[in-house]
């Protein structure tokens, strides 16, 4: 049985929430925006097809509509990711580089 990421990080957020994590209230993902640069909410947008690890969102701040990859979530201990050792982009430490799937895949 596999999971995939959003699964395991959707999980993860309401354990730490349900277990009173103070950190975590709010209602979205935070990310750094590429547009507006806040540290803000972000709307996910599933109407669009996105590769797995990433999902198209919209900030919530300057509605910036673009594409993140999950393992860049602000609510995510920096314990739980990494960079990857051959593209540098941030994975999650147990999984595979998702970016380094998708530039393999071309």
């Amino acid at each position: 049985m596999t999971t995939d990421l959003y699964t395991m990080v959707s999980i993860w957020y309401v354990l730490n929430a349900i277990a009173g994590n103070r950190d975590i209230i709010t209602m979205h993902p935070q990310f750094k925006c590429n547009g507006c640069k806040l540290k803000t909410e972000f709307l996910w947008l599933d109407q669009y097809d996105t590769p797995d690890g990433f999902k198209a969102y919209q900030c919530m701040e300057c509605g910036t509509v673009g594409v993140k990859n999950i393992a860049e979530a602000l609510h995510i201990p920096d314990s739980d990711i990494c960079r990857c050792d051959e593209c540098g982009s941030w994975k999650f430490s147990s999984v595979v580089c998702h970016t380094c799937q998708l530039i393999g895949a071309k």
